[in-house]
């Protein structure tokens, strides 16, 4: 990630989400505070490792993981 891509307000911050299924595809749609909408086709593997990521960087938070 650049010097530019860390800067304050850069990343649009998402307000909700949902996961729908296209397919053997699952689209990620993601509702920004703005009000636009981005959609994310992704692969089952894709989903897979993005589960993985999500799972890394909330711990690295201190979040706990589920039970």
């Amino acid at each position: 990630m650049s010097e530019r891509e860390r800067a304050p307000g850069v990343a649009a911050r998402a307000e909700s989400f949902i996961i729908e299924r296209a397919g053997d595809n699952l689209i990620l749609k993601i509702k920004r505070e703005d009000g636009r909408v981005a959609l994310v086709e992704l692969t089952a593997d894709t989903a897979f490792y993005l589960r993985e990521y999500l799972n890394n960087a909330l711990a690295a938070l201190g979040m706990p993981e589920d039970p």
